[in-house]
């Protein structure tokens, strides 16, 4: 069984680190990867496809994500844990001060 494991809100990669950019005082750049630039990255050259179902999965997710963002149903993780999820701005704020103070 997968659940989607989402806050409320719609973001783009763009958004996603125009938050972390706030919280870090300093700018964030984001870059979209394509999907074969990914592959020959993580496999290297040995192959255009050296693992056929996984670059056919690799693509489709990227396309899909390219279309549509980072979207959900809050409901769910609200459901999993019993109460609302932290929003994405709180999350960075409170995992970046645990790793400036050195707990992360």
């Amino acid at each position: 069984m997968t659940h989607e494991l989402v806050g409320k809100g719609r973001y783009s990669a763009y958004d996603l680190g125009a938050i972390i950019s706030e919280v870090m005082g300093r700018q964030i750049a984001v870059a979209e990867i394509d999907a074969d630039t990914y592959l020959k990255a993580f496999f290297g050259d040995a192959s255009p496809d050296p693992f056929p179902y996984q670059a056919r999965v690799l693509r489709a997710i990227t396309r899909w994500y390219s279309r549509h963002n980072f979207v959900g149903n809050s409901n769910t993780l609200t459901w999993l844990l019993g109460r609302k999820p932290t929003n994405f701005a709180t999350f960075v704020r409170r995992e970046y001060d645990a790793f400036k103070a050195g707990r992360a």
